[in-house]
């Protein structure tokens, strides 16, 4: 750009900034590491953008599959322990195991 040895626009605003966050390195315990992040998020010490960031996805293309999925599966009466909106803010292991005798 500073040598016009490209064919760019130059007018302000005509190019979009940039921002590389590189992946994050995952710890020993993917599992613990996962309940921290959800552990930051609740407590307001980490944005949902950020911890998304930090695994190299767009955020904004995660909302969109993850909203295409749950319309998918309402519209199919297909029913999941939990959905894409439940999980967040949720913890990231059960309460209760299950009982694998009940029906």
């Amino acid at each position: 750009m500073l040598a016009d040895a490209l064919d760019a626009p130059t007018a302000p605003g005509a190019l979009r900034p940039v921002q590389w966050i590189p992946p994050r390195w995952d710890w020993v315990d993917p599992l613990k590491d996962i309940q921290a992040q959800v552990l930051a998020i609740e407590s307001g010490l980490l944005s949902r953008r950020k911890a998304v960031e930090a695994t190299g996805y767009d955020i904004e293309e995660i909302d969109r599959e993850n909203a295409a999925d749950a319309t998918r599966a309402a519209d199919l009466g297909l029913a999941y322990r939990t959905t894409p909106g439940e999980t967040q803010g949720a913890r990231a292991t059960p309460q209760q195991t299950p009982d694998p005798n009940e029906e």
